[in-house]
């Protein structure tokens, strides 16, 4: 990543520890990357110049201003005007690491044949924490030829408890046994 998208999340962390409110500004961290995600012609308004820069700071503050922080709308608007906003995701990506590095959570991978909903995947991770005591922060992504159950992916272990990889250990296990007689 670029050192200075790295700065510009290392000065919003360093002012969010500042504040003791690191996890509130985490929160809003997590909530402006949703926004950008999910409503992709926003950031090519807020990019537009076409628009002034009163206009599109006016887009912000209503945009954004469910946050928690007001400094969190200011980090945007610093961002926007710095013509880094195109950056936005990778920056509070990096935001994001600096918090689990902090506070020792991995990142990790849930697949499942299906989409699960927050509560399910919320409660994987905590029996991921109750097991291994460590704190883990999954992403569900789905892979269908999985069939059912999941396989979990925590930096270079592999928790697998899908159908497939159930139905390819009997596979083998028979395959052997025939072997043998």
């Amino acid at each position: 990543m670029d050192t200075t998208l790295t700065h510009y999340a290392n000065a919003f962390f360093a002012l969010a520890e500042e504040n003791n409110k690191l996890n509130i500004y985490f929160d809003d961290v997590l909530a402006i990357k949703k926004v950008f995600m999910e409503n992709k012609e926003l950031l090519s308004l807020l990019t537009n110049y076409l628009l002034n820069e009163e206009e599109r700071i006016a887009i912000i503050d209503k945009v954004f201003a469910f946050l928690n922080e007001e400094n969190s709308r200011n980090f945007l608007k610093v961002i926007m005007s710095n013509h880094k906003l195109n950056y936005v995701e990778d920056i509070m990506d990096c935001f994001h690491d600096l918090y689990n590095n902090k506070f020792h959570i991995e990142k990790g991978i849930i697949y499942s044949s299906i989409k699960l909903n927050e509560d399910q995947i919320s409660k994987i991770e905590k029996a991921f924490y109750a097991k291994k005591k460590q704190k883990v922060q999954l992403e569900n992504k789905i892979d269908e030829s999985l069939i059912g159950g999941i396989k979990v992916i925590i930096k270079d272990h592999i928790y697998d408890g899908s159908i497939k990889n159930q139905l390819e250990s009997l596979k083998s296990t028979l395959k052997k046994e025939g072997d043998n007689l």
